[in-house]
């Protein structure tokens, strides 16, 4: 199973819908490489996973741990 596939799928909305999506995706990219006539370049498997801004995500997780009723310090881990 491909990494948005799986992720879908994780999101319970079944196998069968998760494989439609993933195809959809295919098509869109299908389409704009046509339309601009440009070639795919593969952004990798880790693409979605390297966008994410890691304090942006900090802040993220520590807003969603406040609004659970936590106080959260924070400091660096040692290396």
């Amino acid at each position: 199973m491909h990494d948005p596939e799986r992720r879908a799928v994780s999101r319970r909305i079944g196998k069968k819908k998760a494989a439609v999506a993933v195809s959809h995706s295919i098509l869109v990219i299908c389409w704009y490489l046509l339309t601009d006539d440009c070639d795919y370049e593969d952004l990798g498997g880790d693409y979605f996973a390297r966008r994410v801004d890691p304090d942006r995500a900090r802040d993220r997780l520590v807003e969603q741990l406040q609004h659970l009723g936590y106080q959260v310090a924070l400091r660096k881990a040692a290396a």
